[in-house]
């Protein structure tokens, strides 16, 4: 989860995630002496400007598998956003606790009653009643720009999109999602809690208050496991490049989804290649 207090992340020239930052120079390391074997684990999305030389068909060392594979998976932008209350989920919802739940307005179709995670954060007393946690999704086929400097602040001002798109979304459904709660907006909005240490706040600076987060980034891209596509996914030991392996929930599992569970499946898969270890996988890949 995140932390109260506007968005994730760092913005700018700073942000070690964004490959959009000013150039730092290069460093060549050579196999054998640098290293033994590459354990390639960066996120699809990010990968188009670090494999070109496998995928471009001028190239001498292209692949027609790296360049199905990169084009042809399909990547998706996520968005979420964390809500702390001051009133208990009984006072919010009907019927019995939720837990989790899915199939909402988008593009926020999933929530999650994560409250049993505020005794681990940072609040004065007495700490909020209600934590919830909501994720979905924007349109699938996402590609991010590649690019340099120019592109520093767009996480910056997606950011700050997300926020606002967010906030129309709540206005609009925030009565569905909280059946129980008040019946006008702004009441909602002044359930909302914001640090002890923040500008006293109400209404619109309450939600400013609260955590936002956005695909920004191409490594933020969520893999999806669309029909026809699968077979794109090259397994952790098929890179066809010597020395070089594959790890992440876009290679291809017994899973093949967008989890941690695939992508620790895949660096398991990766290690026995290596090592000889682990000898037995829950359903080893295929």
């Amino acid at each position: 989860t995140g932390q109260p207090g506007g968005q994730s992340g760092t913005a700018g020239a700073h942000a070690l995630e964004s490959g959009w930052g000013a150039p730092v120079g290069e460093r060549v390391l050579e196999h054998g002496r640098d290293f033994d074997v590459c354990v390639l684990a960066i996120p699809i999305g990010a990968l188009p400007p670090l494999v070109r030389e496998l995928t471009l068909p001028s190239s001498p060392h292209h692949d027609p598998r790296w360049r199905a594979m990169v084009d042809g998976v399909s990547l998706i932008e996520t968005v979420s956003a964390q809500l702390w209350l001051d009133r208990p989920a009984a006072e919010l919802f009907d019927g019995p606790p939720r837990g989790l739940l899915t199939g909402f307005a988008h593009p926020q179709a999933s929530f999650g009653e994560l409250s049993h995670l505020i005794a681990s954060e940072r609040w004065e007393s007495p700490p909020p009643q209600l934590a919830l946690y909501l994720t979905g999704a924007l349109l699938a086929g996402a590609r991010l720009p590649e690019g340099g400097p120019e592109l520093l602040h767009r996480a910056e001002r997606r950011s700050a999109w997300w926020r606002e798109q967010f906030e129309l979304w709540l206005a609009t459904h925030y009565r569905d999602l909280f059946p129980r709660g008040p019946s006008s907006y702004e009441a909602l909005l002044e359930l909302l809690r914001v640090p002890a240490s923040a500008e006293p706040a109400h209404g619109a600076d309450r939600l400013a208050a609260q955590w936002f987060d956005i695909a920004r980034y191409p490594s933020d891209l969520y893999v999806l496991s669309r029909p026809g596509e699968m077979r794109l996914r090259m397994a952790p030991h098929e890179s066809g490049v010597r020395f070089m392996l594959l790890a992440g929930d876009w290679t291809r599992t017994d899973l093949g989804c967008g989890c941690v569970e695939a992508a620790t499946q895949s660096g398991m898969l990766a290690a026995r290649v290596l090592s000889g270890e682990p000898v037995y996988l829950w359903r080893t890949g295929f």
